[in-house]
């Protein structure tokens, strides 16, 4: 986990199992604030690799929402043209949105997922230059 804003990482996290997921505890007076970090200013990665490609789970700060936001760091100037969420090549229902963020090298999505069924999905992406990129998402 990082502050998308200051040159900060918090690392040995413990995780604690639950019922469906894992969760940790954060105390943000103590590490946050007074490192000057602003809760919303933080990113998280859970990656696996399957079949040698990478797989990316959700990380929920605070409470669950019906959405997942999905945060994109570019290195270069790159204008996505079309972005799709697929089920085994197919678009599936549910709502992609564009979202926004203070820093140019983010993009990011709103992935609304209703009713979905568990399992993997696929953020299907084209640039301005009609190449493909794929970012594979476990739902559960």
């Amino acid at each position: 986990m990082r502050s998308a804003i200051k040159n900060y990482l918090l690392d040995e996290i413990k995780l604690q199992a639950t019922h469906q997921d894992f969760g940790f505890r954060l105390n943000t007076v103590t590490v946050l604030q007074k490192a000057g970090i602003p809760p919303q200013s933080l990113r998280g990665n859970a990656i696996i690799w399957q079949q040698f490609r990478p797989i990316y789970f959700p990380i929920v700060f605070e409470k669950p929402t019906s959405y997942y936001d999905v945060i994109l760091i570019r290195s270069t100037e790159t204008n996505v043209t079309s972005a799709q969420i697929r089920r085994d090549g197919k678009l599936v229902s549910g709502s992609l949105k564009t979202g926004h963020s203070s820093l140019k090298k983010e993009i990011v999505f709103h992935w609304y997922y209703n009713n979905l069924v568990s399992g993997l999905y696929e953020l299907y992406l084209k640039d301005q230059n009609d190449n493909n990129y794929s970012f594979y998402l476990a739902h559960n």
